[in-house]
């Protein structure tokens, strides 16, 4: 017989009571707070504090969503939504766009931290961007198996690159601190090593609609947080939000909490500010 420890009993119990008000709950809250535990299930599978080992290890996780892509209709378009209201939308070839750009648009951002750093030269921003909430007509073409596979081919050289140049940082490039206070690449590379934050949202899109996607969610994250109470990651391991931010067990547990409590009472769920610090 499984041993439901408090923090799990806390869960259920909650859950229970979302599920109980979900006729004065907006549906648009439902699908927010869906949306927040299936992010938290993602974020709570163990990654290496060492962030080149997060690249690696990352980008392993990430690669056979890729390979997949064919399987999906390109002209269906699944969204996910973080707890501060950005929405990602995704379609096949906008993941590919999305992993190969990020991946280039940090590459520069080393380059432009190193010279900063070094030389006192500050960055420029980089034009021809596009981020995740921006949808172009040809993220809903066809894929096919010989398109994928040149995707592929690109994505793994850029990715081969990166890996590369973060094993060239000393420890005192990963850890200064910019003069304005934004990101060390520290965490830029557990944030870079997050591409499977793009790439799993169409083998494990959730139900639209929204009682239906908040149970799944749910039971997501439950699922995660059970395990992980019967076998505690080890100290070399810990969690990363898309931010790149290290956060524990108990944190994303109150978290979801204080959520589904916000829900509860008001029927609602603001949104909160953007990941920053």
């Amino acid at each position: 017989m499984m041993v439901e420890t408090p923090r799990l009993g806390d869960l259920r119990a909650s859950r229970d009571r979302t599920l109980a008000g979900t006729s004065t709950i907006e549906p648009a809250a439902l699908v927010s707070l869906a949306d927040l535990e299936a992010f938290g299930a993602l974020n709570l599978e163990p990654m290496p504090t060492d962030p080149l080992q997060h690249l690696q290890r990352g980008f392993a996780k990430t690669r056979p969503y890729l390979e997949r892509l064919v399987r999906h209709d390109p002209a269906r378009t699944r969204n996910i939504s973080e707890r501060d209201g950005y929405v990602y939308s995704m379609t096949p070839r906008k993941i590919l766009r999305r992993v190969l750009d990020h991946t280039l648009d940090h590459m520069n951002q080393v380059e432009q931290w190193i010279d900063w750093q070094s030389d006192g030269v500050a960055p420029q921003p980089t034009d021809g961007w596009a981020p995740s909430g921006i949808t172009f007509d040809e993220d809903h073409v066809s894929l096919t198996e010989a398109e994928l596979a040149a995707w592929l081919w690109r994505i793994d050289r850029a990715v081969s690159l990166c890996i590369h140049r973060a094993s060239q940082l000393s420890p005192a490039q990963r850890t200064w601190q910019p003069p304005d206070g934004s990101w060390t690449l520290h965490r830029v590379l557990h944030h870079v090593a997050r591409w499977y934050g793009y790439a799993v949202w169409l083998d494990e899109a959730l139900p639209e609609e929204p009682s239906s996607r908040y149970v799944e969610a749910n039971r997501r994250f439950t699922n995660r947080v059970r395990k992980l109470v019967d076998s505690p990651p080890p100290a070399d391991l810990s969690f990363y939000r898309n931010g790149g931010l290290e956060f524990s067990l108990e944190e994303i547990i109150d978290e979801v909490l204080r959520a589904e409590e916000e829900v509860q009472r008001t029927g609602r769920l603001a949104p909160t500010p953007p990941e920053v610090d």
